[in-house]
Order: C-alpha cells, then structure tokens, then sequence
C-alpha cells in the first residue's frame, strides 16, 4: 500500500480492472503525508490524467513517477494555467554545479546526489578530488571542451543525456561551477524539456563569485559597488559578431567580472577605455 491505495479501496476509473484504476484526493494526500511528497505510487494505480495527478504534481512542485514513467507540470505560452506532460522515461537527469574546485564548496546536495548516480557526465573543469566523491559503482564519461585539444559536441551531449534517461538511469551532469552561468546548463535543460526528460537543478558556486572573494575583493561594497556583471570572454563563434554591449556595459555597472578571458583580455580592455571606463 502506498499513499492510501490498494485494489481494495483503489477508485476512479470505472473501464479498468480494480487493480489498476486511478487513486483519488485521499491518496495524494496521505502520500504527501508521509513523504513529504507524492513521488512514488504504486505501480497498480494509473493515474492517467486524473484530477489527483493534477493536484499532486501542483501540491509537490515536481515530477512525478508514476508506473516506472515521470509526469511534470509546464507552463501554458501565456501564463496561468498548467499542463501536466508525461515523461517517456523512467530516469532523470541532474544538472548539478561542482563549484570553483575546491571539493569543501561542493553543496550538500550535490554530494547526496553523486553518491546516488548510475552514470556522471562531466566537464573539463571538474576538478579530480570531485570526482572521487562519486559511487563507487558509478560510470564516468569525460565530455569536457579543451581550448587546443578535444572537444565533444553539444548536440553528442544532449544525446547522450537523453539516451541514458531514457535507460532509466540516474544521470548527474557535472559541471564546473554553476550550470546556468556560462555552462550551457540552459542549452541541455532545454533538450531535455524538448525530450520530455524530468531534470533538477542544483546550482553551483560560481568562480565568478568565488575567486574574487577569495581574493579579498567583495564584488559589492555598500559605499563603492551597488552592481555586478558578469561577462564572457569567449562567445560562441557561430553567432556572427559579440553581442556584448560594450558601450553600455563599461559604465552600467560598478564590478565587471569576466570569465574565460585569457585569450581576449586585450581585445575587452581595449573595449572598456573605448567606451569610457
């Protein structure tokens, strides 16, 4: 029994046997009781679209399993109402930041979910001591982007994300520092929405934030710095030109920080004092 429900008391859909028919609001609630979320159900109750299904995935924020397959909530085009879009997988993936280097600054939940991965796809910049916190049993597959030497596709990446989803396998992707700031985090959530694949977030402490601050440099300072940017060096050469404004940028804010600069660090300062730094 599970979240209330059993073949005994199991109700909603009058054209499937007992055993299998949809589990109603009692359930969901003492599931969500008990777990503190309505994340596994027993596999004889189809929730199917029901009402419930609805409510749990509302009531939880988050994906669902439901007979080895996850449902997650998106938004509509124009806000308000919600979908709930079933997942054909029975894995998930996590996008999870590994932060500056330094294994202490890996989060704790980071940690938890390394410990937890059947496979953990990770970067270039990810340090060796973070990788030694994986399972034992975990598989580790190198997908990083050297400057002068190998590189893996983007597209062969969400491909593979996808693939070993869909293999139902506990996927971490691991990168350096945090996903969503200049890690193509954004890119392969959204091949894994397109491939209705349920995935976390866990963010990362960005070197962006971390080295300064080891440095001693605060990137904000109540009586010098009310602002921060944070500026790439290396844009995609595919885009045609920089999309960085620079004649807005110099000025607009009181601390530029600039990551993956090296190459381009005369080209930038020249930029800046261009455009009145």
């Amino acid at each position: 029994m599970v979240g209330g429900c059993n073949e005994d008391v199991c109700v909603g859909r009058e054209d499937l046997p007992v055993e299998h028919r949809c589990a109603e609001n009692s359930a969901v609630e003492d599931c969500y009781r008990e777990h503190g979320s309505c994340r596994r159900v027993q596999e004889r109750c189809h929730w199917l679209e029901s009402e419930a299904l609805h409510q749990c995935v509302e009531r939880t924020a988050g994906p669902v399993r439901v007979a080895n397959c996850l449902f997650t909530m998106t938004a509509s085009p124009g806000g308000g109402t919600r979908d709930v879009v079933r997942c054909n997988c029975s894995g998930r993936v996590f996008l999870v930041g590994a932060g500056p280097g330094d294994p202490k600054l890996l989060t704790v939940r980071g940690l938890e979910l390394l410990k937890q991965a059947d496979l953990v796809v990770y970067d270039h910049l990810v340090s060796p001591a973070v990788l030694a916190m994986c399972a034992p049993t975990a598989q580790k597959r190198y997908v990083g982007k050297e400057p002068e030497g190998r590189r893996v596709s983007q597209r062969s990446i969400n491909r593979l994300l996808v693939q070993a989803a869909r293999a139902s396998k506990t996927v971490v992707r691991l990168k350096g520092g945090d996903p969503f700031v200049f890690g193509r985090g954004g890119e392969e959530a959204l091949e894994l929405a397109k491939a209705k694949v349920a995935f976390e977030l866990v963010p990362g402490i960005s070197s962006a934030l971390a080295v300064p601050a080891y440095a001693g440099i605060p990137v904000t300072y109540r009586k010098l710095a009310s602002s921060v940017a944070i500026i790439t060096g290396h844009e995609d050469p595919t885009k045609g030109g920089s999309r960085v404004q620079w004649d807005r940028l110099a000025t607009a804010c009181d601390t530029l920080v600039c990551l993956m600069g090296v190459k381009t660090l005369p080209s930038i300062a020249k930029q800046l004092l261009r455009h009145g730094r």
